[in-house]
């Protein structure tokens, strides 16, 4: 019985052992492991919401001499005249370009009651000083008239010209009836 006892000791300190190194083994991750799963797992995440965040704003455009393209549109300074005969006769208007910075183009919308549609996007430069004339179509517009003409600029987005338009420095104008010569 004495064997019996002492082999029931060694087999019960052997698996007393052998439970308890394999606790041990499963007490999970090392903390070195665990610390780079948690910053490798932190710096994925930073990377997903920059890339997403960077979606949101755009690459800004500027202006040689005022940085941010914006600020340029606060020289812009311009006149407009718009002429019409009777309707499917010719249509003008006449873009005078009083400011310091060239306007690469004017977006010419009608206003009618409530709604502003599009009329044509002339696409010429006008410099400093400088007047130009726009023919439009003979459906565009006729007398009396209300033309919205917003100022178009050029500036650079890294190595690439990008077109900005100026919203808030639009000029409305009455279409007049042209003088016949």
């Amino acid at each position: 019985m004495k064997v019996i006892k002492n082999l029931r000791e060694k087999i019960f300190k052997h698996q007393f052992t052998m439970d308890r190194m394999g606790k041990v083994n499963k007490k999970g991750l090392s903390p070195v492991i665990a610390t780079v799963l948690l910053i490798s797992i932190a710096l994925v995440l930073a990377v997903i919401i920059f890339l997403w965040a960077r979606s949101f704003v755009g690459e800004a455009v500027s202006k040689e001499k005022y940085g941010r393209i914006e600020l340029a549109c606060a020289d812009i300074k311009f006149r407009a005249e718009a002429f019409a005969t009777s309707p499917g006769y010719a249509q003008t208007i006449d873009v005078v370009n009083d400011g310091n910075v060239p306007i690469y183009g004017v977006d010419i919308r009608r206003k009618d009651v409530g709604t502003i549609e599009s009329v044509k996007k002339f696409d010429s430069t006008i410099g400093n000083g400088k007047t130009q004339s726009i023919n439009v179509s003979s459906s565009s517009f006729s007398v009396n008239d209300e033309l919205q003409l917003t100022p178009i600029i050029v500036g650079t987005a890294g190595e690439t010209k990008k077109t900005y338009t100026c919203t808030d420095y639009s000029v409305d104008v009455k279409v007049q009836e042209a003088q016949s010569s």
